[in-house]
């Protein structure tokens, strides 16, 4: 649990959505609980849904973050502006994959 104290909201590597298939296969293990963790600390960000070429701002419930409670049509450069992120659905084997990845980078990154 000491390698999780500290963390911050900035320090995510990525936002999806992921199911808990790793979990029920206890492929992923829940470490613990970090008693300093506060919930506002780590709201969910802003998303984008993308059709083609057209994005939409998508609001989520903060209660339910599978729920979507708005979508409204936004530019990619007011997306960018606000620090949207692209909505994604991983399955767990694909966000290990890619969490291995982009570890592997920012260690790359810290070590130069």
């Amino acid at each position: 649990m000491a390698d999780t104290a500290g963390l911050r909201r900035e320090d995510a590597l990525i936002a999806v959505d992921v199911g808990d298939l790793g979990f029920l296969k206890d492929e992923w293990l829940v470490i613990g609980h970090q008693p300093n963790w506060n919930r506002t600390d780590w709201p969910i960000p802003l998303f984008v849904t993308k059709d083609g070429p057209r994005l939409e701002l998508c609001t989520v419930d903060e209660n339910d973050p599978s729920r979507i409670l708005h979508y409204s049509p936004i530019t990619q450069e007011e997306a960018e502006r606000r620090g949207a992120v692209l909505k994604d659905i991983y399955g767990y084997k694909a966000l290990s994959i890619t969490l291995d990845k982009l570890l592997a980078e920012r260690e790359a990154q810290t070590a130069a």
